[in-house]
């Protein structure tokens, strides 16, 4: 069996390239500081319906693109898929259609990519991206969950330009530890906002 997370923005960087974190993985992009007016983000279409509270439709974007890649899947065959609020996809793959299910969902990621294309960050938008990444650190360890000591600002800005699969994401490390349910994942949100649950961060 293999549980696959779906698309689950983790960094504009990540999607500019076409390069997706899976399994736990959660972040969504944020965009430019000269964007932040959702107005003003005609040029990417869908982007032009954020709202101020980065919502679409009232869901993040990050919920809509992952429902966009689960729909993809589904046409392409793969019915046994379940999506989850969190924007989580997961279902059986027998092993011996692993490698057209990694041939379906490369395909749908481009696709999405496509339909959804994510505009890069500032450095100013990157910055900002990391001190609540630190707010949601300290809150986190409130609650009782054990997240690392951060990297510096300057180390975390170039990881995210450079190396966007290896950025230091509290969230990220809290989900590969602990085994949360949807209602459990649901609540500590709701304490503890994700920085990457929202477009506009």
């Amino acid at each position: 069996m293999a549980d696959r997370a779906a698309f689950r923005c983790v960094v504009a960087a990540v999607i500019a390239s076409t390069a997706v974190l899976l399994a736990a993985c959660s972040g969504q992009a944020s965009p430019p500081d000269e964007r932040s007016d959702p107005s003003s983000a005609a040029d990417y279409g869908y982007l032009s319906e954020v709202d101020s509270e980065g919502l679409l439709g009232g869901r993040t974007v990050s919920q809509v693109l992952s429902q966009a890649m689960y729909d993809c899947m589904v046409d392409a065959g793969w019915v046994n898929l379940t999506v989850a609020d969190d924007g989580s996809m997961s279902g059986e793959v027998p092993a011996a259609q692993s490698e057209q299910y990694d041939t379906d969902f490369a395909d749908c990621q481009a696709q999405v990519d496509l339909n959804y294309p994510i505009p890069e960050m500032t450095e100013s938008a990157i910055r900002e991206r990391y001190a609540r990444e630190v707010e949601a650190r300290d809150c986190l360890i409130a609650q009782g969950y054990s997240v690392s000591e951060p990297p510096s600002e300057q180390v975390w800005v170039e990881t995210f330009t450079s190396d966007p699969a290896s950025l230091w994401l509290p969230y990220f490390e809290v989900f590969t530890q602990a085994q949360l349910s949807a209602s459990e994942e649901k609540e500590l949100k709701r304490a503890c906002p994700d920085p990457g649950d929202r477009f506009y961060t």
